[in-house]
């Protein structure tokens, strides 16, 4: 299991915080950033999706006693400078990222808050022990795209950002910070380094007890307190009752709800790097803002509906990319669950029936129902179409393309909502032909998807060839509804699927004992690619695991038990090393360590779900 103490490797760990209109602060324990995507200030111009990496960090120094330390890290070639996480004596994020330093005496404390729809950073220093000091802030901006690397560049850039600290003595400066180095970057095989400017030098003393505001952005300084204070307000109330790991989640999940001007609300997948993505925002839903509380969103997502199609993904310009076999899917199954009989549910009822109708009639990239069996077929050479979307040169990682086992499990689902929907709003015509379809859907299932030989559902089969790989995808059919397989079937692929697939942060994307398992996901980007879906652990997919388990087991005190200790190490993970948040992926090997975003909202939300929806 991840150690929990963040001071033990605090090069490794990471603390984020969001904005609420895509752009957030993020950095490592240590203070020396390790990534191109850290920052201080990253903020969203326009928001959600063009986000820029403004102020990197500030360059700390501390005088007392006689003595002039830094309480700041940095690396460059061959070196960390300065190395301040050595005097570094405790860090916690409670419910803000917070640091104290001992310093000759002086104990010196660090506070960042990031107020949602500010636009600005505001850091409080303060002094918590017996000893006077003077604090020297060296704000080091970098004024670039969060994707690329800055080198020194025209200084007009900074126009819109002030940086202020209360009671400050201020000197003008014009210094360069040249080759900073990025070594996560490194180890990805991008380039990492990059030079940072410093335009000003800001020095405040603080006698015992006194503690200054920093700011950067829009705001000033003289707001910082308010600021400060508003941030913390912002926090969901706990309930006395209520799991404290679970509390930790949903006091962060707030982080991926995004709104902008113009009213649109929308999920950020993961940060740092991901926007919103169609397939990730509607599987995030429920947990994130379930019921009508996710209305704003699928309604944002419901205008971008073409050809039965959601977007998989709006890119950086808010164009939309269409690019998803299951996305619309998952959609129909959230719409039809946010609001059941309301004006609501009939305003998105016309985008549920274009998506079954496109389904049934066939749409782009492949995707139809094949009328002999009921059941959906998608793909195009070179596209990766499912959850599993990987592709190197051209070519899928895990070629997907035909019948693919989660697609039709959500395909029946969707059927079967779209039928009762249809009943509530008066179509009793339309309500009888999807229950039909879905009664086709029932009786191909098992016959075209399972092995008895493997005691597995094929993953995909495509022209009567079945993919016999054991992959997690397999579970949906148990997940997602009742009746799809028998129930001697049924257990027989949750078993294989809990001694092969399940791990204590969640579930392999492919079995061990399969030749194309990668337990890492590590290296440069082909490398990745090609362990992103052959054995990596999504944690996610604890979501139908444990669905699939309580559809078994039923709902009572033994295996709401059994699920709490299937739960209990990613709730460890998240609430101690992952500082409030779950990663995107972990390692299928042991230690399994965790890997991509640091922060990735459907990790976040399947856990705040089952644990809602089954009392844990």
């Amino acid at each position: 299991m991840a150690d929990p103490d963040p001071l033990r490797d605090p090069l490794a760990r990471e603390w984020l915080l969001a904005d609420g209109e895509g752009g957030y602060a993020s950095s490592t324990v240590s203070g020396a950033p390790t990534r191109r995507y850290h920052g201080w200030l990253v903020r969203a111009d326009p928001p959600p999706r063009d986000r820029r990496v403004l102020l990197s960090r500030c360059e700390e120094w501390v005088e007392a006693g006689g003595s002039r330390e830094a309480i700041s890290a940095g690396f460059y070639p061959g070196t960390v400078f300065p190395t301040g996480f050595r005097r570094l004596r405790r860090f916690a994020v409670d419910p803000l990222p917070r640091w104290q330093w001992s310093v000759h005496g002086a104990l010196v404390e660090r506070t960042i808050a990031l107020p949602r729809h500010r636009r600005t950073v505001v850091v409080r220093y303060a002094n918590r022990g017996a000893v006077p000091f003077k604090l020297e802030l060296r704000p080091l901006l970098a004024l670039r795209p969060y994707h690329e690397l800055a080198r020194r560049r025209d200084l007009a850039a900074v126009a819109d950002l002030r940086l202020t600290i209360t009671g400050a003595e201020t000197c003008e400066a014009d210094d360069w910070y040249f080759n900073v180095e990025y070594p996560a970057e490194r180890e990805r095989g991008y380039d990492f380094q990059e030079d940072l400017w410093n335009p000003i030098v800001l020095a405040r003393d603080l006698d015992p007890g006194q503690e200054a505001f920093f700011t950067a952005g829009e705001a000033t300084a003289a707001d910082g307190p308010e600021l400060f204070a508003e941030a913390i307000g912002c926090l969901p109330a706990r309930d006395r009752s209520e799991d404290g790991r679970i509390y930790t989640l949903r006091s962060t999940a707030a982080d991926f709800l995004v709104s902008v001007p113009g009213g649109v609300e929308t999920v950020i997948a993961g940060y740092p790097w991901f926007a919103d993505w169609g397939r990730d925002s509607m599987i995030a839903l429920p947990g994130l803002a379930p019921g009508r509380a996710g209305l704003p969103i699928l309604r944002t997502f419901a205008a971008a509906i073409a050809k039965g199609l959601l977007p998989n993904r709006f890119r950086e310009d808010g164009t939309a990319e269409y690019s998803s076999a299951d996305a619309p899917l998952w959609f129909v199954r959230a719409a039809v669950a946010a609001a059941p009989d309301s004006a609501e549910e009939e305003e998105l009822a016309p985008r549920v029936f274009e998506i079954l109708d496109a389904y049934r009639d066939g749409t782009d990239f492949g995707i139809r129902m094949d009328d002999s069996d009921g059941l959906v077929t998608q793909g195009l050479e070179g596209r990766a179409l499912t959850w599993m979307d990987a592709v190197i040169d051209g070519e899928p990682v895990t070629q997907r393309r035909g019948k693919a086992v989660e697609i039709n499990a959500l395909w029946y689902s969707a059927l079967r909502d779209g039928a009762s929907l249809a009943l509530r709003q008066g179509d009793a015509e339309r309500s009888a032909a999807y229950s039909r379809l879905a009664g086709r859907v029932r009786e191909s299932f098992a016959r075209v998807f399972w092995d008895d030989d493997t005691g597995y559902l094929a993953d995909v089969v495509d022209g009567g060839i079945r993919d016999p790989r054991v992959r997690p995808n397999a579970l949906f059919a148990l997940s997602l509804c009742d009746g799809l397989v028998e129930l001697h079937q049924a257990i027989r692929v949750f078993h294989r699927a809990s001694q092969e697939l399940y791990t204590p942060f969640g579930l392999r994307s492919l079995s061990p004992t399969d030749p194309a398992y990668r337990g890492r996901c590590e290296g440069d980007t082909r490398s990745r690619d090609l362990a992103y879906h052959q054995g990596t652990v999504w944690p996610w997919l604890i979501g139908p695991f444990l669905d699939a388990h309580f559809r078994l087991a039923g709902v009572h005190d033994e295996s709401r038990r059994q699920a709490r200790h299937w739960l209990a190490p990613l709730l460890a993970h998240a609430t101690g090393a992952g500082l409030g948040h779950v990663p995107e992926i972990f390692d299928g090997d042991a230690p399994h360590t965790p890997r991509g975003c640091i922060a990735q909202a459907w990790s976040s939300a399947e856990i705040l779900r089952v644990a809602r929806q089954y009392g844990l």
